[in-house]
């Protein structure tokens, strides 16, 4: 699966020769290829424009189709196919779809793709741990219960490593103990995204969407003004809402920091995901190995507070002065 963005106004004989070679290595590499994107290439004048009749012998000399056949962008009058799917593997196309949307001027495509075997991987049951008041004092009072014994007689015995594996495994047994595994049926999501999206906002996105589709097919001034009113007025209301909302929480959350970032977080929509350093450069001097890098950083992290300490200069001033 990939994309593929052609700017308006580029040479297209030499895209042309451009993507011919793409498709050339894509195909010795790859068996389904499913290309998407914004081609500026209006597909319904191939007959007409000799550069778009050798964009489409291009691909299908590669034996790629068009998956999408009516027009992407109407403007008034004037509709154009720039935006397109191409794929080698029709077969497994179930259905396209061009999405009556106002997210853009140029209507969104989709293609909904027969991934049979992939889907059967995931699993519909997971294991969660229900973690809550009541098992947190159980647990508090698992640990109190713990002989803790064996730990200190391996410290004392200058084993650290066999000290530390004794240590987490009680610990462990413990939080296991407390917070077992248990399965849990995965359902689809039937709420809104937005926690600030209400019914209300809903039904009138829906009214949106249809006075949008109705423009479209019949793209007459009555139908575009009505769609625009409608739209300013949904947006205002949205803005609105979204803000009441979050002033509200942030109220309700004055005194809680923690809460306060969590919200705080919500709103840039930024997540925890890690992220795999590959390597590091210390002195002009790449490191690669997983073992030497963490040394660093142990030794960075563990040094940084005397480090910026013999950074403050000596003050010439005594403090209880």
């Amino acid at each position: 699966m990939g994309t593929i963005y052609r700017p308006p106004g580029q040479n297209l004989d030499i895209f042309n020769d451009e993507f011919n070679s793409l498709l050339s290595e894509l195909t010795k590499k790859h068996h389904d290829i499913h290309l998407a994107g914004d081609y500026n290439i209006d597909l319904l004048k191939y007959l007409d424009h000799s550069p778009t009749n050798c964009f489409i012998n291009c691909i299908t000399t590669h034996h790629f189709l068009p998956m999408i056949t009516r027009p992407t962008r109407i403007n008034g009058p004037t509709s154009t196919l720039i935006d397109n799917i191409l794929t080698n593997a029709p077969t497994r196309v179930i259905e396209t779809v061009i999405l009556a949307a106002d997210i853009s001027d140029h209507l969104p495509v989709l293609m909904h793709l027969d991934l049979s075997p992939l889907s059967n991987t995931e699993p519909t049951v997971y294991l969660s741990r229900n973690i809550n008041d009541s098992n947190m004092e159980q647990f508090k009072f698992l640990l109190s219960e713990i002989d803790w014994s064996l730990v200190l007689d391996l410290c004392n015995q200058n084993s650290p490593t066999a000290a530390y594996d004794a240590f987490v495994g009680l610990f462990k047994a413990a939080y296991d103990k407390a917070f077992p595994l248990l399965p849990r049926t995965r359902h689809k999501r039937h709420s809104p995204k937005q926690p600030w999206m209400t019914s209300g906002l809903l039904k009138s996105c829906r009214t949106k969407s249809k006075l949008y589709l109705k423009m479209i097919k019949h793209p007459t001034a009555a139908n575009k003004a009505k769609y625009i009113n409608y739209r300013n007025k949904f947006k205002s209301l949205r803005i609105k809402t979204e803000r009441n909302y979050y002033a509200s929480e942030f109220q309700k959350y004055n005194s809680d920091l923690k809460h306060t970032w969590k919200i705080i977080r919500s709103i840039l929509n930024t997540s925890n995901n890690n992220t795999k350093i590959d390597e590091l450069c210390i002195n002009g001097v790449k490191i690669t190995d997983a073992e030497t890098m963490a040394e660093k950083f142990n030794s960075y992290f563990s040094s940084i507070a005397q480090t910026l300490s013999d950074k403050i200069p000596v003050s010439q001033k005594s403090f209880q002065s």
